[in-house]
Formats: structure tokens, C-alpha cells, sequence
């Protein structure tokens, strides 16, 4: 059997792509990983931001939903102290806005105003 040399070159342009496509995946994996730690609120806020930074501002792919259930969440840590005031409101700054992140439709307009008024949280304290 004799390998021609433009055989050999198809081969080695198609695992140089395979390699690319898998590189890209493995991004993607990430982003949506750090995507569900934030809308959970598993890590610290700080590190889930330095990771996000690393991504384009720009998302082409699927994007991860924000759920009722995460918000409540927060909501009911905040309630039991697990969360103060201040971190509700940075969470719902990291949410707001971004790209790769969307709203369940059936409660779209209702999700995106509870996290709007958690981001722009003002105590009438101040």
C-alpha cells in the first residue's frame, strides 16, 4: 500500500481541524460550566468574573436559561442569611445583559425585570 503525499496532507489538515473543533468544544463546556456556577451561585462571584473575562463579550452558541428556580434560590438564601444584600446585587449585575444567558420564555418579560430591580438594588437607607 502506498500513501500519496496529498492523502498524507488531507490527513493531517483533517486532525489539525479535529483538534481545533475539540479545543472549541471544551471552551464552549466551560463557558456554559461557569455559566450555571453563576446563575447558582456556587462559587465566589470574583473568580466566576476573572473565568467569564477570558470568553468574547460576543456568543454565537446556545445560550444557558435563566430559570424562576434560580432565582428563588438566591432569594432564599438571601432570606436565611446565606447572602447579604450586596451579593444578591452583584450576581444580578453579572447576569443582566449578557449574551450568553436567556430567559425561560414563558416567564421571559417577569425574570428580566426581578433581576433588572436586583442589579439596581437601591436600600432606602442610603
Amino acid at each position: 500500500m502506498t500513501i500519496r503525499k496529498d492523502n498524507l496532507i488531507d490527513a493531517t489538515f483533517a486532525t489539525g481541524a479535529l483538534r481545533r473543533l475539540n479545543h472549541m468544544n471544551r471552551i464552549m463546556n466551560r463557558r456554559q460550566q461557569l455559566l450555571q456556577a453563576l446563575l447558582t451561585f456556587d462559587e465566589p462571584l470574583n473568580l466566576i468574573a476573572q473565568e467569564l473575562a477570558q470568553f468574547e463579550w460576543d456568543h454565537e452558541g446556545e445560550p444557558v436559561l435563566v430559570a424562576p428556580l434560580h432565582i428563588v434560590s438566591i432569594l432564599n438564601r438571601f432570606l436565611s442569611n446565606q447572602l447579604n444584600a450586596k451579593q444578591v446585587e452583584e450576581w444580578a449585575n453579572m447576569i443582566e445583559c449578557r449574551e450568553d444567558l436567556d430567559y425561560e420564555s414563558e416567564n421571559q418579560k417577569q425574570l428580566e425585570q426581578v433581576i433588572y430591580e436586583l442589579a439596581n438594588y437601591k436600600d432606602e437607607q442610603d
